[in-house]
Formats: structure tokens, sequence, C-alpha cells
């Protein structure tokens, strides 16, 4: 992409380029370049399909391809498989009014004969319906009518079958959103101009618009591999980075973290959420490596949890250490072996029910965002605080995410939140 363009996007025959606040479309007829500047994206893809429309209507009023030229051209228009290549096809040859264009029908009925081969199909065609033929070889190696979007996400969920559930959901719950848009469209019609399309009319947010896109990004990669697909589309969606419309990390503050836990220490039912919360709060662990935690992977005694591969983020295992606090949060739960976490829809009932004791607000990781705060600020090592979170040694994130305004005296004191029946001199502030 020009560096001298914030994006830009394919739209029916035209290339459209943003630059500042205007719109240039480009297209290309006969060989001829015209370039319209609009002043917005909405009048700028108009623009492009009035003019597709325009040429296709002027074209049928003089059409003469005739005979045997004719006759090639329907057969070849009949050999798109798809609804949308075809009428693509047929608007390109309702063109066809010179000899120029008639041309143009017979290099196209020639390369589609020989499947391209003794072609470069990598190099765009001049002529429109050539370059129609072309694209559609490039995108169906052999011949062959690539899958629907959803058959495509089957198979690649059945490709990811050993990932986290976790992971599995995420990718089940975005991709699958996308295909219910685009239900008869098959993997080869999806283009990038779709794909921001659709993320602009139904993601709000860029943080979680980024989201989409890096689960997307991996699908249409399994996509270009198995099914011979010569492009991503996702690498041509632009995404702002100059935008900033994602909130800030939200953390607890220590009357908060005390509030939550003596509610659920002294509720009969919710006191099996305690070692979540605590585990949460003191070991930084993300929801799905809670609940995936067994019993036998927290070792009191060499004061560690092993977050195994099965659970951790990227497969990797990590081991957390057990804080003087923490463990005197989990010695009255603590057992040889078994989950740690109780079912989720018990886990959010017997939350709900402490949130409303505690008059404490949910936050979304709140409790490892609590976690990453307070290490850092307490014990001033960035890189200690990104390793035990499983970020890989990435302080840069440590930073951006948990420096926040905490005292190290304030945070200290969060490691000394105990149980109530828990002496304060038992207990030494060091994760």
């Amino acid at each position: 992409m020009n560096n001298s363009y914030a994006r830009q996007w394919r739209c029916k025959r035209s290339i459209i380029r943003q630059r500042g606040d205007s719109f240039q479309v480009e297209t290309n007829i006969n060989g001829k370049r015209i370039r319209e500047t609009k002043p917005t994206r909405k009048e700028a893809e108009k623009y492009a399909t009035d003019l597709v429309s325009q040429l296709a209507a002027e074209g049928a009023s003089a059409l003469d391809v005739r005979g045997s030229d004719r006759n090639r051209a329907v057969r070849l228009l009949r050999d798109f498989p798809t609804d949308h290549e075809h009428q693509a096809a047929l608007a390109l040859m309702q063109a066809a009014s010179t000899d120029y264009e008639r041309q143009d029908v017979l290099a196209a009925t020639e390369l589609f004969r020989s499947r391209g081969v003794g072609h470069d199909l990598d190099i765009t065609r001049p002529t429109p319906l050539s370059e129609c033929v072309r694209f559609w070889l490039r995108h169906h190696p052999e011949g062959r009518t690539p899958p629907k979007l959803a058959d495509a996400l089957t198979s690649y969920l059945e490709r990811k079958a050993s990932r986290r559930p976790a992971t599995l959901s995420e990718i089940r719950h975005k991709v699958r959103r996308f295909c219910t848009a685009f239900p008869d469209a098959s993997v080869s019609d999806i283009t990038a101009e779709d794909i921001d399309g659709w993320l602009t009319a139904n993601i709000e947010t860029l943080g979680t618009r980024r989201k989409y896109l890096r689960v997307f990004h991996a699908f249409f990669k399994f996509i270009g591999i198995a099914y011979q697909q010569p492009k991503n589309p996702t690498e041509a969606v632009y995404l702002d980075p100059g935008e900033t419309d994602q909130s800030e990390v939200e953390a607890y503050s220590i009357k908060e973290v005390k509030s939550l836990l003596d509610a659920a220490s002294k509720d009969a039912a919710a006191t099996r959420i305690v070692p979540i919360l605590a585990i949460g709060f003191f070991a930084g662990l993300r929801p799905s490596e809670i609940g995936g935690l067994d019993w036998a992977n927290v070792d009191l005694s060499q004061k560690s949890i092993r977050v195994t591969p099965a659970t951790a983020k990227r497969r990797r295992q990590r081991f957390v250490e057990i804080s003087d606090n923490l463990a005197a949060w989990l010695v009255p739960y603590c057992r040889s072996q078994g989950a740690v976490a109780p079912p989720l829809i018990t886990f959010r009932r017997d939350r709900d029910d402490v949130i409303k004791v505690a008059n404490v607000r949910w936050l979304r990781d709140g409790l490892r965002h609590t976690y990453g705060t307070y290490h850092l600020a307490a014990f001033g090592d960035p890189l200690k605080t990104a390793t035990e979170m499983g970020h890989r040694g990435n302080t840069d994130l440590v930073y951006q995410h948990y420096r926040k305004l905490v005292t190290k005296d304030e945070a200290l004191k969060f490691w000394e939140i105990l149980p109530s029946n828990v002496s304060d001199d038992l207990v030494s502030p060091s994760p």
C-alpha cells in the first residue's frame, strides 16, 4: 500500500484510496485509467457502483459479439460456478461493443480453456473479461469450487481440536458470527471490503475489532493453505492505530478486595468460590486457567501453582509463586486433587450473590488486573510480574496495563490481606 494513503480497498471494478478527508476512485476502462475524488466514503462507493451500472447499460445497447465468439462467451459464462461470479462476468460481457472488447472475449475464452497453464495468473489482465477469468482461475486452483465459509469453519475447528476450550469457543463465536452474515459465500468470495464493512457495522469499539480481526486473520490463513487461496483478505483491512477508544484497565481497591473476600467467606454456599477469588487476586491466573486448575497442581508446601499446558495460553506451562497471604486463604480449601473451581454457572450465581452483599461492581478480568497492578507497585520488578502472569517477559505490556497510581506502601498492604481468623504476624508481604 502506498504510504501516502491512510487505506485503500476495492469496490466493484474500482480501487478507492483514502488520503486525509478525501476519497479517490480509480477505475480502468479499456486500458484507460480514470480517477475521481469524492469528499466522503459513501459518495466514492456510490460513484464506483454507478460507473459499473453505466458501463453495463451502455454496452448492452450496442452489444456486437456474434457467431462463434458469442457462443464461446456464453459457454464461458456458464462455467462460472457461483451466482456472484456469473453476474460479474455477465456485466463485463455486456460492455463488449468494439473490436477491442471482442478480442477480450476471445482472450478470456482461451485463458479459461487452458485453465491458466502457460499463463502467469499473478499478473493483472488489462481487459475486463479476461481479468475476471484470471481472477477466477487464481482463486480456484485446478478448477475446483472452494467450499462455503461455514464448511471451512467446520474444518478449521477440527484442525484446532487440541486447542484450549476457551480458544475454540472464541473462534467458534467470532467466526460463526461473520459466516452467518455471508451464508452463500465461498471462501474465495470474501474480500477485505467485506470484512472491513462487517467489522464497522457490527463491532463498536476499536479494541474489539482488533480481537475479531486477529481471529479472522488466523482463519483465512488456514483457508489460504487448505484451499490454495492466493491472498489473505484480512491483510488489507486497515484499523487506524491512532484511534484510542480502548477502555483503561481497571483494578480493585484494597477495600473492595477485602469486601469481596469477606462476603464470600461468610456465605455458606459462596465459600466454594473463595479459592477462585484468592487465586485471581494474589496469583493473577487468567479466568480460563483457574477454571481448568486442579488441586493436584497447587503445592502449598513448595508455595507454587503449576499452570499446565492444557489450560495455559499458547500452551506454555508456568509456575506461579504462592504468597504467604494466598496460602492462608487456600489452606481451609486445599485438597489432594479435584477441580478448584465449581461449574461456571455455579460460580456466576455465587459471584452475583457476593458482589451484591459486598456492594462492589464486578470488573471484567478485574482479579488478574488487580494482581498485576499491586505486584508491580509493591515489588518493582516488571520482568518478574510479566513472568508470573504468563506474558513471557513482556515488560512493555506490564507497564502499559499495570503501572497505576498505587504507592508502594499501599501495594505492600495488599499482600497482607488475610482471612479474619489469621494473625497479621504470620504473614510476610512477599509473593
